[in-house]
């Protein structure tokens, strides 16, 4: 599975051998697509959301995404960080709450 990119090991540790193992419903690439197709299809560009409010916001209710897995976001939203069509921030306002911007 992990070589079909359908799950990711996962540690907390980088210097010791991973022991859990994320498996997705959608590859990151695909729940990227569909935060990005809400973000277009709702007129968001340029508009920044927290990491928290993206997954649990009553904007979101309804999509596919609603609720999801915190990491599962993440590397989503990495995703589209290196499609250049989203960037990371962490806020002083929301510390341990990172937020997104979509281009």
């Amino acid at each position: 599975m992990v070589d079909q990119k359908q799950a990711t090991w996962e540690t907390d540790d980088k210097r010791s051998a991973p022991t859990q193992c994320l498996v997705y419903w959608h590859k990151p690439e695909e729940w990227a697509q569909l935060i990005y197709d809400w973000v277009q299809d709702n007129g968001l560009s340029n508009s920044v959301y927290t990491l928290y409010e993206l997954a649990h916001d009553d904007a979101t209710k309804g999509t596919a995404f609603y609720d999801i897995d915190y990491q599962v976001l993440r590397n989503a939203l990495d995703v589209l960080v290196v499609r250049g069509k989203a960037q990371l921030f962490e806020s002083d306002a929301s510390p341990g709450n990172p937020g997104v911007k979509f281009f």
